[in-house]
């Protein structure tokens, strides 16, 4: 059991996976206001687990970063605002971690890259990542 230590980040192009970050259980106020994008689902008892991941990467990448938990198993989400147009519709196993990346269609019809890594089941990753609502 205990808190998941790590999250992994998906490079943009590829789904490999290139980083992995310590996360931080300080959450800054202004932090959580930033994230535009949500599930609209997450599996019962996942509750959003707060890091300053969110926040380094906004600032670096202009990146959403959400990490669900619970107490066992974690995903993460990722929405980030795709250069071109085309669609992107990858998946992939790495022994319990499932990698989901889709495109979606976001406000003024700028195209975002949603990416779901986590030891959920690849079903529950595509539902996440089809499932996303973008919050004023």
């Amino acid at each position: 059991g205990g808190i998941p230590r790590t999250a992994v980040i998906p490079e943009e192009h590829a789904g490999e996976i290139k980083t992995t970050m310590r996360l931080e259980s300080r959450v800054e106020p202004h932090e959580t206001q930033r994230i535009r994008w949500r599930p609209q689902w997450v599996p019962r008892g996942f509750d959003n687990y707060p890091s300053n991941i969110s926040q380094a990467m906004g600032e670096r990448d202009n990146v959403d970063a959400m990490i669900y938990t619970d107490g066992f198993a974690a995903f993460s989400v990722f929405v980030q605002a795709m250069p071109n147009r085309r669609e992107v519709n990858f998946e992939r196993r790495n022994g319990a971690t499932t990698v989901i990346t889709r495109t979606l269609q976001g406000p003024m019809g700028k195209t975002q890259l949603v990416t779901v890594v986590g030891e959920v089941p690849a079903k529950t990753a595509k539902k996440i990542a089809s499932d996303m609502v973008y919050v004023r």
